[in-house]
């Protein structure tokens, strides 16, 4: 049914000038590159197999993502404290995206031939369907675990960063904000559990996530013969430490959004390949034993 209503959909938007995109994905980097891609003229239907957001990991706002959320149109308040929930953040950029009319599906991508489009957007994660069907092949720099611990505090300190010596096969790091302390631990080599985050730091009883990390790396990031680009996730993936993420992805959506300017390929891949090597360089000290797996 839902991709009877697409096909309605697309047929009544057939006068329309631009070009129809799908987004596979709903996460950050899908609804950043949906409203990305509204922007350079084209007509969009976001698709997501969720029907609502529910990670609640917080994630570290960095001042180009703020930037680029003034240039969506967020509302000021979303990034104002610099920390939020993944899930309060996908629910701004899904309101933005209600707000500017961009269609959304709610369907599971199964297929290239599922929905009609001139240019398809994977971004769909670190496990994606559509690099997988575009033929896409990924190279693994690293492996860790990781803790991702957060705390109320009574602090009304500006932000502060403090990484502590990893000498220890650690790394650990916390960031401050008034009313919320965020600590980061990972090791490559190491034994990772709430237990060792508490000797580590002075924190009690925080919300806290144990994740496996992987530093992963697509080989090439668009299919011209099938019209298709990946971003975000999909295109390349570090760890939680350094602030990537959600971050980066949005970096890539505005690379995307780019591409939709002038549909140069090259370009496209020039500028993710740039983007994607800065990650996976700013995440390499993070990993021991680094050798490629594929």
């Amino acid at each position: 049914m839902n991709k009877f209503i697409f096909l309605i959909i697309c047929f009544c938007s057939a006068c329309f000038a631009g070009p129809t995109v799908v987004v596979v994905g709903g996460g950050p980097a899908g609804l950043a590159a949906a409203i990305e891609a509204q922007m350079a003229g084209a007509d969009v239907t976001v698709v997501e197999k969720r029907d609502k957001y529910e990670r609640a990991r917080w994630i570290f706002l960095t001042e180009y993502t703020l930037q680029l959320f003034e240039k969506w149109g967020l509302s000021k308040e979303v990034g104002i404290k610099r920390f939020i929930p993944i899930n309060a953040m996908e629910e701004a950029l899904d309101k933005r995206r209600e707000e500017l009319g961009i269609k959304k599906i709610y369907a599971t991508f199964t297929e290239l031939t599922d929905f009609p489009y001139d240019i398809l957007i994977g971004a769909d994660g670190s496990h994606s369907q559509v690099r997988n069907m575009l033929g896409i092949s990924t190279k693994t720099l690293g492996t860790a675990t990781g803790i991702l611990a957060a705390k109320q505090n009574n602090s009304e300190k500006a932000f502060t960063l403090t990484d502590y010596p990893s000498n220890d096969g650690y790394f650990l790091r916390q960031i401050d904000v008034p009313g919320k302390s965020i600590v980061f631990l990972q090791s490559s080599t190491k034994k990772i559990s709430l237990d060792v985050l508490k000797q580590k730091t002075s924190i009690e009883d925080p919300f806290f996530v144990v994740v496996d990390i992987q530093l992963q790396q697509a080989q090439t990031f668009s299919n011209k013969e099938k019209s298709a680009i990946i971003i975000g996730d999909a295109a390349a993936v570090g760890s939680f430490y350094q602030g990537t993420g959600a971050n980066n992805a949005f970096k890539t959506a505005e690379i995307a959004g780019n591409f939709l300017k002038n549909l140069s390929y090259e370009e496209f891949n020039e500028a993710m390949q740039k983007n994607t090597d800065e990650l996976i360089q700013d995440n390499l000290f993070l990993f021991k034993d680094c050798a490629e797996k594929s």
